[in-house]
């Protein structure tokens, strides 16, 4: 939810601030979002500080601030081509990911 996600930090309300990437070649879709725990959202890409290990969790109100970062650098340099509505593509924005699947 690119827009209009709630502003209520408690990991289980809805909805949460995203970005989907849409046709990804071998995927379907990949969603940019808040991260808590661990595997919780298995294949999305959560935006997170370094983890101490591979057992540690990632804390669900840095991910939120981070995702919420994303969108805000975007909005603000894309300015009024910055969609007004969910489920829009946002112009000239696209995503790199290198290595699997």
């Amino acid at each position: 939810m690119t827009l209009n996600y709630t502003k209520n930090t408690n990991p289980a309300a809805i909805p949460r601030p995203g970005l989907e990437l849409a046709d990804t070649n071998k995927r379907k879709e990949i969603l940019i979002h808040p991260g808590r725990g661990f595997l919780s959202s298995v294949g999305c890409i959560n935006p997170a500080k370094s983890l101490a290990n591979t057992g540690s969790d990632l804390n669900f109100l840095d991910s939120r601030a981070r995702a919420i970062s994303l969108i805000d650098d975007l909005s603000a340099f894309l300015g009024e081509k910055f969609p007004t509505r969910n489920d829009r593509p946002i112009p000239n924005a696209f995503v790199v990911i290198e290595g699997e699947p």
